[in-house]
């Protein structure tokens, strides 16, 4: 058996960052015959207009051709050759040039630190971008940035949220009102700059020309400049705030909250589109067809929207390429066939199975805040809106809706405490814990952790139990549950961690900072199949040991840990405040944020591992992620391995195979003498398992080991370190 060294161990670093975004708030449109194409929370989306139908084609996100998927404005120069300027959010700007490829502008190129780019307006000699921290001009290979504070005052304000070019100069709209740098002179000049007095200390969204009268859309309503006049508050116009103004062949659209004034031959009318929808911007697409970018109103930044709006009058419709109805995710779980639910801030749930995504809106009390979500082992799951309770869907695995079962719970139907659930856990037998927290304007209403048992599915069967602060908990706040089961759970407060169950008085001792904990206030917890317990606090990760009620911090994980997830590999994953952190089994420590992955954020609020095709989701406030990670349960991450590797057998851990298909399998563990010291052999891939005792029941001893797994004539031979 020596001869066996010669081999291959597979890591599990990740491989693989796919990004799942939302293209649904539309910040700008551009259009090119039949082409539309607008910027998007998701990226940039191409489409072709088919009257008024909208066939999406094709889009550009990040990680791929964008710097950042949340795009602002999109520019298109005919050329030739014809270029695309896109102005994102947090990745500052994108050129495409038909021929050339891609260029890209950012803080080495000039631009300001955050790099969150709404307007770009070119001349024959500069390109003009305007950012949340002033105007950028580029005229000699890099930008420079020219702040209220640089100009001597002439730029209003470091706010510039839309540019417009004639013949005086660039007109530049910013919150605090509208300035005029003139042509050719030098903006580090006060003397450079002509402000509005009229429109002054209001926010400038939009400008446009129609014939020589400009108009702006503000914060306080519609305003027009005629050549040579002053700027005037149009009186006749039937909206209050408008968004965006556009022109085209003297007809003249503004978009409002919900609505659409347009101006036909000097006579406005206003349309309703969408409820809770902003029209963020217009485009004439023919004689009676307006398209409209839309945005939620809750969240009109980047989080979720109706997608590109197409109509006239009272006939609208609303579009956007395939994806989540949001990219404010909340919470994440997957099921028992690697189907993947996520839940989020405004928009209801959605499901990504098989590639496709489906989402349920209309089955809620409501849809927004959705903090919490579980999946339990039948396939169905429970997800929480908060100050509503929760709902429990089983879809059935089928698209249709036909078959789908729900229904919702709250303290007035069922044992829960109270209707503020935000954290939840399943056990393996269909045991749903619910952890509550007071609201706000009730701070002294009950509260703490619920637990349903039942057959899933069958609230006649429902039996509840809650622990609460009043019976023992260190607080009411409950944020993190991890199922221990038998009927017990271990329980993340503000004020530390306890176990509880099963009966109704039993709650452990505390465990805090005097216990070992970083901070009292916990905001997740894991238990592992190995049976370490993990808590995430507001200064950093604690192992817990749960037999000596004590904890002890992780080296090298800081700030607060908001979601804590193992991988299939034995691996602890922790989302901390500057960082997501990958623990190994052998206590080293990976570091992914902004800089080294492609990770937009890490604001990271849910983490779930998908054991059989070795994939980690990460809910976001940027979308969904899923890494590869490799060496999947199902055999298709591409060969076996080991897990956990190095193995330490005494403290609950098991020995098991990843990579390889669920067929009849066998183990069998050499010494590196050659010598046989265990064995064992299963129908299934999940009933492969060693503690570390050799086959006369014997702990073998720590060192290397080789290990050969058999499955219909394949062998594989592998490297394993025992440590004691």
């Amino acid at each position: 058996m020596t001869a066996l060294l010669a081999m291959i161990l597979t890591g599990a670093s990740v491989q693989d960052w796919q990004h799942f975004t939302h293209y649904g708030s539309v910040s700008d449109i551009a259009l090119a015959g039949s082409t539309v194409v607008t910027a998007t929370s998701g990226g940039v989306a191409f489409g072709t207009l088919q009257g008024s139908f909208v066939a999406w084609d094709s889009v550009w996100t990040c990680p791929g051709e964008l710097s950042h998927s949340d795009c602002r404005v999109i520019l298109l120069e005919q050329g030739p050759p014809r270029r695309y300027w896109v102005g994102t959010w947090g990745g500052g700007m994108d050129i495409y040039t038909e021929g050339s490829g891609w260029q890209h502008y950012g803080q080495l190129d000039g631009l300001p630190i955050a790099q969150q780019v709404s307007s770009i307006c070119l001349s024959d000699t500069a390109v003009f971008a305007g950012t949340s921290q002033g105007l950028a001009i580029k005229q000699y290979g890099y930008f420079q940035v020219w702040t209220q504070l640089n100009t001597g005052g002439g730029l209003l304000s470091d706010g510039v949220e839309c540019l417009l070019s004639d013949g005086s100069g660039l007109l530049v709209g910013t919150d605090a009102g509208l300035t005029t740098l003139a042509a050719g002179a030098y903006p580090g000049s006060a003397g450079s700059w002509t402000e509005d007095p009229t429109l002054l200390g209001r926010s400038i969204r939009a400008m446009c020309y129609s014939g020589d009268t400009l108009w702006a859309a503000t914060d306080e309503g519609l305003w027009f400049r005629p050549a040579g006049s002053a700027f005037s508050r149009e009186e006749g116009y039937p909206g209050d705030s408008p968004y965006c103004v556009c022109a085209s062949e003297g007809r003249l659209a503004a978009g409002e909250d919900g609505e659409v004034a347009i101006r036909i031959a000097g006579s406005w009318e206003i349309w309703s589109t969408f409820a809770g929808q902003i029209s963020r911007r217009l485009a004439f697409a023919g004689d009676s067809l307006i398209l409209v970018g839309t945005s939620n109103d809750l969240a009109p930044q980047k989080d979720c929207g109706a997608g590109l709006a197409r109509g006239w009058g009272s006939g609208w419709s609303a579009s956007y390429p395939p994806g989540p109805t949001a990219n404010d995710m909340r919470a994440v779980a997957v099921g028992p066939s690697g189907e993947c639910w996520t839940s989020t801030n405004h928009a209801g749930l959605d499901l990504l199975h098989d590639g496709t995504w489906y989402s349920f809106v209309d089955i809620f009390p409501t849809v927004h805040q959705m903090f919490a979500l579980v999946s339990l082992p039948g396939g169905g799951v429970f997800v929480s809106h908060y100050h509503y309770g929760v709902t429990y869907l089983d879809w059935h695995g089928t698209p249709g809706t036909g078959d789908d079962e729900h229904f919702s719970l709250d303290s007035g139907n069922s044992g829960l405490l109270n209707d503020q659930i935000i954290s939840m856990a399943a056990g393996p037998d269909g045991t749903v814990w619910f952890g509550q927290e007071p609201y706000f304007s009730s701070p002294s209403e009950p509260s703490g952790v619920s637990r349903l048992q039942w057959s899933p599915g069958d609230l006649a069967s429902a039996q509840w139990m809650s622990w609460s602060a009043a019976g023992g908990l260190p607080s009411g706040k409950v944020s993190a549950v991890a199922d221990a089961g038998d009927g017990t759970a271990w329980i993340g407060t503000e004020t530390g961690i306890v176990r509880v169950g099963p009966g109704a008085g039993d709650i452990s001792q505390v465990i805090g900072t005097s216990q070992g904990l970083p901070s009292a206030d916990v905001r997740s917890l894991a238990l592992g199949r190995n049976g370490d317990l993990y808590a995430g606090t507001t200064s950093g990760l604690a192992l817990v040991d749960q037999d000596a009620f004590t904890a002890s911090a992780v080296a090298g994980v800081a700030g607060t840990v908001s979601s804590i997830a193992f991988d299939h590999l034995g691996a602890v994953w922790a989302a901390g405040t500057e960082a997501l952190y990958r623990i190994a089994p052998d206590g080293s420590v990976e570091a992914y944020n902004t800089y080294n992955s492609p990770l937009l954020s890490t604001v990271i609020y849910g983490m779930a591992g998908d054991a059989d095709d070795g994939f980690l989701y990460l809910a976001t406030d940027c979308g969904l992620w899923r890494l590869e990670l490799g060496n999947g349960l199902s055999g298709e991450g591409g060969g076996a391995v080991l897990y956990p590797n190095p193995f330490v057998p005494g403290r609950g851990e098991v020995l098991g195979v990843a990579g390889i298909p669920d067929m009849p399998t066998t183990m069998r563990v050499f010494d590196l003498g050659g010598r046989l010291v265990y064995e064992c052999s299963s129908p299934d891939r999940q009933g492969i398992a060693w503690d570390g005792d050799g086959s006369d029941g014997s702990p073998v001893a720590s060192g290397v080991y080789m290990v050969e797994v058999k499955q219909s004539g394949s062998t594989r031979l592998l490297k394993l370190g025992i440590v004691r």
